[in-house]
């Protein structure tokens, strides 16, 4: 763990000024905002866009049933992306493939005209949304230091938190085709933030990953 600790402090700023001022922490808080604000929104209106679609026959326990199977989907989702990020140590692209999984299911969502294709399109939403969470804070803490970290992800929490209001506020205020649109356009937005986050340098993220391999070995 010294290992790591020495890395970090090498490549990150050990103040919670400097910290302040670096781009890469609202990078970061950008890009988990953009995923929160997603899940948010599909989530709170979730029976509601099913019920949209549900012939009248459709009791309010089987649009409940229904809306189930996209979030017990984000359950095995959470645990795959985070072990397989681990095991391979890629971390970054584990949370660029998983945003673009779950824009493929909101433009999906929005060409939707039946209740099976709109539980199947949830579906593929939730397991590109749910996802990347774990996965996201095991990368976010190669961006601090030992004393930075508590700090760090306070503030990236506390922006992303937003998305509690924003996410809702989305589908309540336009058409749900134009909502689905509207959060795939802010996940795209999201994936080209996190292309441009980049640790120092090439060689300090070979050097990451050294430490990462030899931690898990120990």
């Amino acid at each position: 763990m010294s290992a790591a600790r020495k890395v970090s402090s090498s490549i990150n700023k050990v103040t919670k000024l400097d910290m302040l001022k670096d781009s890469k922490i609202w990078k970061l808080a950008l890009f988990y905002f953009a995923g929160y604000t997603s899940i948010y929104g599909l989530s709170f209106w979730m029976p509601t866009i099913i019920k949209s679609l549900s012939e009248n026959a459709t009791t309010n326990l089987e649009i409940g049933w229904l809306a189930m199977i996209p979030s017990l989907v984000g359950i095995p989702a959470i645990m795959f992306v985070g072990w397989n990020s681990d095991r391979t140590n890629e971390h970054k692209s584990h949370l660029l493939v998983c945003p673009m999984i779950a824009v493929v299911g909101f433009i999906g969502c929005g060409f939707s005209n039946s209740v099976f294709m709109m539980v199947l399109m949830l579906t593929i939403t939730s397991f590109g949304l749910y996802g990347f969470s774990g996965c996201f804070f095991a990368y976010m803490t190669f961006f601090f230091t030992e004393s930075t970290v508590p700090v760090g992800i306070a503030i990236v929490n506390s922006f992303a938190a937003l998305g509690g209001f924003v996410g809702p506020m989305i589908h309540g205020t336009v058409a749900f085709t134009q909502g689905m649109f509207i959060l795939s356009g802010l996940l795209v937005m999201g994936v080209i933030t996190l292309l441009s986050l980049k640790l120092t340098s090439a060689s300090d993220e070979n050097i990451v990953k050294e430490v990462e391999v030899n931690i898990n070995e120990f």
